[in-house]
């Protein structure tokens, strides 16, 4: 995906920027995934320089939200209502810049885990993920549309895919798998979570806020 010229808040918006960065970084897990599943270092190494565009977006993202503190007259041109939505999307917007440094992290340990190694546990490793990336990208939907039901439902989901961790590395164990795949899949699993978990902050940020200030 090419970034579009960031040159202002007017072209690109603070919540289409965090969509398209959102999207970016779930695009990342999803491919990192599937260089795993296929040992295509290739695919790994384009899902790592991906990071760089994640980056640019959260520096971006981040420009806007400094202005607005300083400027509050600009903060509803940006589509937020208070300093308190600045805040909550300064948080947000780092969660996500985190989940593409955990995609970029499992990307990178690609080359740890070949193909075929640990194939029932892989698959569920899939699950795993599926499930961490629906609890994102409804967390950040949940905050965009200030939808406290979703951001409650993500959450769930949040607690699901710690579950699904518990499982896959108990399986692993029984497996026997070698030391070394073992220990790479653990960190995977690990980043995976993560996912997951940094989901599960966007959420909680988007329940705050839809409590109206007193």
């Amino acid at each position: 995906m090419t970034t579009q010229c960031l040159s202002g808040y007017a072209d690109l918006p603070l919540k289409k920027a965090l969509e398209r960065m959102s999207i970016v970084v779930s695009g990342m897990v999803k491919d990192a995934v599937a260089a795993l599943r296929a040992g295509d270092d290739g695919l790994a190494g384009e899902v790592v320089a991906r990071d760089d565009e994640v980056d640019r977006f959260y520096h971006f993202i981040l420009r806007q939200l400094n202005l607005a503190v300083r400027n509050r007259s600009i903060i509803e041109d940006i589509g937020l209502t208070s300093a308190r939505d600045c805040l909550g999307y300064r948080l947000a917007v780092k969660s996500v810049e985190r989940v593409g440094d955990h995609a970029a992290a499992v990307a990178g340990l690609v080359s740890g885990v070949r193909e075929g190694a640990a194939e029932k546990a892989m698959k569920e490793v899939e699950k795993m993920s599926d499930l961490s990336l629906k609890a994102f990208g409804d967390s950040v939907s949940s905050l965009l549309r200030l939808d406290r039901k979703l951001a409650n439902e993500a959450i769930g989901l949040t607690r699901r895919v710690k579950e699904l961790d518990e499982k896959i590395s108990g399986e692993l164990l029984a497996l026997k798998t070698d030391p070394d795949t073992f220990g790479s899949i653990k960190l995977i699993l690990e980043s995976i979570r993560r996912v997951g978990e940094y989901g599960s902050d966007i959420a909680e940020i988007a329940v705050d806020l839809t409590v109206k200030e007193p």
